[in-house]
């Protein structure tokens, strides 16, 4: 009786760590930039914010 509880409670708790590490492998790592995507990202906003379209925007 006791090795089934214990074997239930492993089951379950492989089950809930297994939808755990899913949802965020699936959904949340996806909208994190790696290192290399942030420095890319940095680069193109100063330099939109250099532009002079964009300061013509910013002056309205």
């Amino acid at each position: 009786m006791k090795n089934k509880i214990m074997l239930v409670l492993l089951i379950i708790s492989l089950g809930v760590n297994l939808y755990i590490f899913g949802k965020w492998f699936l959904t949340e790592q996806g909208y994190e930039p790696s290192s290399e995507e942030k420095v890319i990202l940095s680069e193109k906003v100063q330099k939109t914010v250099e532009s002079e379209d964009y300061k013509k925007i910013a002056e309205k």
